[in-house]
């Protein structure tokens, strides 16, 4: 789903940070 990829894009950018920010 193209949501996925949407979110995997999202998780890269905070990881990036390395923000303490974790999705549920």
């Amino acid at each position: 789903m193209a949501h996925r990829v949407a979110w995997a894009a999202v998780k890269r950018k905070y990881a990036k940070m390395g923000s303490e920010w974790v999705p549920l």
